[in-house]
């Protein structure tokens, strides 16, 4: 089933990830799109009060695209 990468929940789809996969996720998006670990973990994991701004969710989006490049 393919999914519309617009209307996903990222938030959902990073709930979803085992430990590992989390971890690879967020190496990778802060090698490749030079993103803060931290705030982006925050973010991602619906901490009250962050939120993804626009070019999070594009680059997040990108991410999980390309996710034959991070998910090993």
């Amino acid at each position: 089933m393919e999914q519309k990468f617009d209307s996903l929940d990222l938030q959902g789809y990073y709930a979803g990830l085992s430990k590992k996969e989390k971890s690879s996720l967020l190496s990778y998006l802060t090698k490749e799109y030079d993103m803060t670990c931290s705030t982006i973990r925050r973010k991602l994991a619906g901490n009250q009060g962050f939120g993804l701004n626009t070019l999070e969710r594009m680059a997040c989006h990108e991410a999980i695209k390309n996710e034959n490049l991070w998910r090993h």
